[in-house]
């Protein structure tokens, strides 16, 4: 099969897909459950555009960030709703504000798959709240978002780092309307794994999926507004494989964007490692604190424009990239990972899961009393 980049070093971001002027390239499931282009060859016309496109062949620039600060919602119901600051939402109402749109991941019901969808309302927003810890399905999302910004509307774009390159590698020029955000990223395990591991579960349907609470990390599942599977991180097959990192997709154990340097004009995630040392933040932050990296003049425009909304104290970038490994180097890969995924093949995801997860205990056991 013609291929368009290294497998282990293909992200999933759809770039191909969406640039094919032919429509040769779809997105399918490789035998792990992960997305990878297809290309059908009797209708290829060796443009190459898909190659050309790819960020894994052609790496983007980065930017270190210019500033960096601690930051929360002044909104306390979008704070006690959301997994740390609550600045991505912050950002979406006042994109929301300008009368334009806001793209993120939100867990689709009718194909039970987490997918980028369109908000243009703020009661959309609940839909793509909170964390999701799997790869996401963008479909047309590079498509529409270039529609939007080619009719003049604004529009904030939200992903990890690899789909934020994969964006601006398809548009291939920088657009005044749009922000794009990448969050801080461990690496994504497939949609099949997530799948497979909730039908287990017996859990007949399922509205919506939450991977944070504020109080700690727990994979929730609801139905008609009701909780229907509630499992603290640690005592989830799905959770804890994916905290130990079991069984990311292979290009996340090597990736490219895992470092202090970023893809997005804004950088998102938790602030860890807050050094209280070095000065209190103004409020108290007992439902979380959002870490902001300014990476662009444009970014840093979007940040001022709503300050008057959150309360936020300036930070020194290497406090944020010590409290977050992730943005120094990626995830290390679980030493049972290939074991993983030949047993995955055979036995299918929770007897995989079990196993691996259960020898690495008893082994860890084993190593502590030697130590003793």
């Amino acid at each position: 099969m013609k291929m368009i980049c290294k497998i282990d070093k293909c992200t999933g971001c759809h770039a191909c897909y969406a640039v094919c002027p032919v429509n040769c390239i779809s997105m399918k499931e490789d035998r792990f459950g992960f997305l990878r282009p297809e290309i059908e060859s009797e209708k290829c016309i060796d443009c190459k555009q898909c190659e050309a496109i790819c960020p894994a062949n052609n790496p983007l620039k980065k930017a270190y960030p210019v500033k960096t600060y601690a930051a929360i919602t002044n909104d306390r119901d979008d704070y006690e709703t959301t997994t740390s600051g609550g600045v991505a939402t912050l950002i979406s109402k006042e994109c929301l504000g300008m009368n334009g749109v806001v793209y993120g991941a939100a867990f689709c019901t009718e194909n039970k798959k987490v997918c980028h969808i369109r908000v243009s309302d703020i009661e959309g927003l609940d839909q793509i709240k909170g964390s999701k810890y799997v790869q996401s399905e963008l479909g047309d999302t590079y498509k529409n978002v270039k529609k939007d910004l080619s009719e003049g509307v604004y529009v904030v774009f939200i992903g990890t780092p690899c789909q934020v390159a994969g964006l601006k590698s398809f548009l291939k020029k920088d657009y005044e309307g749009l922000i794009c955000i990448d969050i801080v990223c461990h690496g994504v395990p497939s949609p099949k794994y997530l799948s497979q591991h909730l039908k287990k579960q017996k859990i007949d349907k399922i509205d919506s999926i939450s991977f944070r609470e504020k109080d700690g990390f727990y994979l929730k599942c609801y139905s008609n507004e009701n909780t229907v599977y509630r499992k603290t991180a640690f005592k989830d097959l799905y959770y804890l494989g994916f905290l130990r990192g079991l069984f990311y997709q292979e290009c996340c154990y090597s990736c490219n964007y895992a470092s202090s340097e970023r893809t997005g004009d804004i950088t998102l995630g938790d602030f860890w490692g807050f050094d209280r040392t070095k000065g209190e933040f103004p409020k108290k932050t007992d439902c979380g604190l959002s870490c902001v990296l300014l990476n662009t003049e444009k970014g840093m425009q979007f940040f001022n424009s709503c300050k008057d909304k959150m309360t936020f104290i300036q930070r020194e970038t290497t406090e944020a990239v010590v409290g977050n490994k992730q943005l120094r180097h990626p995830s290390r890969k679980h030493r049972f990972h290939e074991a993983f995924l030949k047993l995955y093949l055979k036995k299918g995801f929770t007897y995989a899961a079990k196993r691996t997860l259960l020898i690495d205990r008893i082994g860890y056991a084993i190593l502590n009393l030697i130590q003793k």
